[in-house]
């Protein structure tokens, strides 16, 4: 036997954290989707109360990134609704933050890391309880609550002292590689 949780949850996520502690986020309390979360210490064997979420739900997805925050991402609301919403747990700070929301309201679903550090979210249960085949990839990774758009400029030519401009380089194609002769069949005897 450990600490007990602060308070009774189920369908909720527990998520380890990169300081060896554990976060439980949200969840069902058999009336109600919950909004609240806490950590346990393992060191101590107990649980803390930490800043709760920005919407009740349960049956989401938790997902550690890379830097260390936890993107939790749709579920449902109170009376089965599925939502789209998603946030980000800033376990330096304690503290939640809204982030883009998914494409299309889901829980019960599946969340997984990828190595690029996008998390691939798949399936589920959209509004009315419609079973989902749909996936999409979210690509919060940033180091800062609130990620920001990043727009790749469009390479311009460089120009050279006499004023002409110069061609981006392009890839060297491989050559071909050179056939290998066939062996020449064998005359066939005659009886």
């Amino acid at each position: 036997m450990t600490g007990s949780l602060n308070a009774a949850r189920g369908i909720h996520t527990a998520t380890l954290l990169q300081d060896g502690k554990v976060l439980v986020a949200a969840g069902f309390n058999g009336v109600n989707a919950l909004a609240s979360a806490e950590l346990y210490d393992p060191a101590l064997g107990t649980w803390t109360a930490t800043d709760n979420l920005n919407t009740a739900r349960d049956a989401h997805t938790a997902s550690l990134l890379p830097n260390g925050m936890v993107l939790v991402a749709a579920g449902f609301a109170t009376g089965f609704v599925s939502l789209s919403s998603a946030e980000l747990y800033d376990p330096a700070l304690k503290t939640w933050t809204a982030t883009c929301s998914l494409n299309t309201a889901r829980a019960e679903h599946t969340a997984s890391l990828l190595l690029n550090g996008t998390v691939l979210v798949a399936g589920g249960q959209g509004i009315g309880f419609v079973l989902l085949s749909s996936a999409e990839l979210n690509a919060t990774q940033t180091a800062t609550p609130t990620p920001t758009p990043t727009i790749t400029p469009t390479p311009t030519p460089t120009p050279t002292p006499s004023g002409t401009p110069t061609a981006t380089p392009t890839a060297t194609p491989r050559p071909s590689p050179t056939p290998r002769p066939r062996p020449t069949p064998r005359p066939r005897s005659t009886p």
